[in-house]
């Protein structure tokens, strides 16, 4: 089994992109706005083209990218950006706190031996996470998520479990998407919202964009796939 580090240095073109997507562009306009410090930590930014469009427009930012891979942290090239190693939920080895902290399809990388767990070591790394916040700061979290007919937890559920068989049998399911050493557990929408809530943040703004399921989706049941990208800000606490 990889450790995550291993795991992403081995695929470290696999996740990563050169150019800003639709949701960098969706966060960057809403620091815009806000206008109040653009210090950013993004933890599991990997190749950094998050941090590099947010340099790019802000660049007297305090940027820091936080990964486990050494090998993406090295296709950081932009200067003035910090790397270090680190991870969720225990290891993101940052002292500074941040205005804005970006946690963009990482959290469903945050597994444990069930989906339990899984989900307490998520919520675990949002806390650590929101630790890490200045007084008035926002998350901003990105999450693929699976839904599926009558049961919507169903497909994520059987990609969860496909995955630890294939691992600990050493058997390779035979698509592209599966991939050796790989261990993700997706959630459902309605999952990451509730995930959110009890870690006492709530939804300032919101993106969902919805992909086809493609035919070995619909075999597997699933109606719904895509990502859903969220502004957080810590929930006041009634005096």
């Amino acid at each position: 089994m990889f450790s995550p580090g291993e795991f992403f240095d081995t695929h470290s073109e696999r996740y990563s992109y050169a150019n800003p997507l639709k949701h960098d562009v969706f966060f960057v306009d809403f620091m815009k706005k806000n206008g109040s410090g653009h210090s950013l930590l993004d933890i599991g930014g990997g190749g950094g083209a998050f941090a590099k469009y947010c340099k790019s427009i802000f660049p007297d930012a305090d940027i820091c990218v936080v990964d486990p891979s050494k090998e993406l942290l090295q296709k950081q090239n932009a200067h003035g950006i910090k790397r270090v190693v680190g991870s969720l939920p225990d290891d993101i080895n940052v002292a500074s706190a941040y205005h804005y902290i970006a946690m963009k399809v990482v959290l469903h990388h945050v597994v444990g031996t069930s989906i339990r767990e899984s989900k307490d070591l998520v919520k675990k790394s949002i806390l650590a996470a929101k630790s890490k916040l200045d007084d008035g700061g926002y998350v901003f979290i990105r999450e693929i998520y699976y839904e599926s007919y009558l049961i919507p937890t169903f497909t994520r559920t059987i990609i969860f479990y496909l995955l630890r068989l294939q691992n600990r049998l050493k058997l390779k399911i035979p698509h592209d998407d599966f991939i050796s050493g790989l261990e993700v557990c997706f959630y459902t929408r309605d999952e990451i919202e509730s995930m959110i809530r009890e870690c006492n943040l709530e939804i300032v703004e919101s993106l969902h964009d919805e992909y086809d399921p493609g035919a070995g989706g619909r075999v597997m049941l699933l109606k719904r796939r895509g990502t859903a990208s969220y502004i957080l800000r810590p929930r006041a606490i009634p005096s």
